[in-house]
Parts: C-alpha cells; structure tokens; sequence
C-alpha cells in the first residue's frame, strides 16, 4: 500500500475509535444524568464545530493571514497537519458529515442522542454547506486581486468565524442558537414540533 492509504486508513481508524469512546462515555453518563443539556452532551455538541472552523481555515486561508496574521502563525503549527491531510484527501470531509449524519442526526441513527446533540450537528453540518456554497460562489468572480473581491472574501471569513463563536459559546452554555435560516433549518429537521 502506498504511504497515503495507510495514512487515510490511520486517520479513520482513529477518527472511528474517537466516535467509539464518546459514544460509550456518552451512554455511560447520560443513563445517570438526566439533564438534557449535560456535560458531555455539551462536550460533543462543541466537537461538531471544528468541521466549519477547518472549512474555513482550507477555504478562506488567505482572508484569515490577512486579518489575524499573529493569530493565525500560532495556532498554524497545529492546523497545518490537519489542512495538509484535508488537500491530500479533498473527500474526506464528504465521508465526515455521512458519518455524522449516519450516526448522530438521523431519527433512526445509530447512536442515541438528544435533541441538543442532534440540534448542533445538523447545524455545523449546514454551516459547512453554506461555507462550500460561499466558496464556489467566490470562484466564479473573476478577478482574485481586486478591492471588491477582497473585500468580499474578507467580509465572508469574519461572519463565520463568528458564527462559529457565537455556536460554540452557546453550546458551553448549553443554550440553542439562533442563527436565522440555519437554526431553523436545523430544528425543523430534527423535530417538526420542537420548539427553541
């Protein structure tokens, strides 16, 4: 086998052992605490995040040197792998969201969770669409190096970078978000009568 097969059959093995034990730390906890919005599933609703933060980071790697270029040299040191990884394998974040999908959002998933835990993966999920559809819609302008476009691309990257915060905090707190046609989206999908 050449050396990015076995380095694709390493990342999935761990990214399955990584589903694995959250899932049995996750059933361990939640049959003792009832409380819809506990630690863990505080913990694992967060985790989802990360998927639109790397879209981000691969997509609007430019806009982000340009804004946060302190910020960004410190923590490049340990997204660079992930994002080296992530252009070897351009479908792997594919094969990530069925996975999610599979395991966590579907009404009849494999793995047994809350609303609140369903509620955020679905919304990374649409965040990260959104973010595709941001980028296939930036290719298509024809001038990179214009004001306009940088403006644009620039504009684009701080949103959801704070989408993503605004996300996150709100899942620390355990507390749902309101992103307007996303969060609906997400709710409504998850249950019809399930009201924020």
């Amino acid at each position: 086998m050449t050396s990015t097969i076995k380095d694709f059959l390493n990342i999935l093995t761990i990214f399955l052992i990584v589903i694995t034990i959250a899932y049995l730390f996750y059933e361990a906890i939640s049959s003792k605490i009832k409380i819809e919005t506990s630690f863990i599933s505080k913990l694992l609703s967060t985790i989802f995040y990360i998927l639109p933060f790397l879209d981000i980071c691969i997509y609007f790697y430019k806009a982000m040197v340009r804004l946060y270029p302190s910020v960004l040299l410190k923590l490049l040191n340990f997204i660079n792998p992930i994002i080296a990884f992530l252009h070897k394998f351009p479908y792997i974040n594919t094969i990530i969201y069925i996975f999610i999908y599979i395991l966590f959002i579907k009404t009849d998933s494999i793995i047994e969770v809350n609303k609140f835990v369903k509620f955020n993966a679905l919304q990374s999920l649409l965040i990260s669409m959104v973010i595709s559809f941001c980028t296939i819609f930036l290719r298509f302008i024809p001038s990179t190096t214009s004001l306009y476009y940088i403006m644009f691309e620039n504009i684009i990257c701080v949103y959801f970078l704070f989408i993503i915060l605004y996300c996150t905090f709100q899942t620390c707190r355990g507390k749902y978000t309101q992103i307007p046609i996303i969060s609906d989206s997400a709710r409504y999908h998850t249950d019809p009568d399930f009201d924020l």
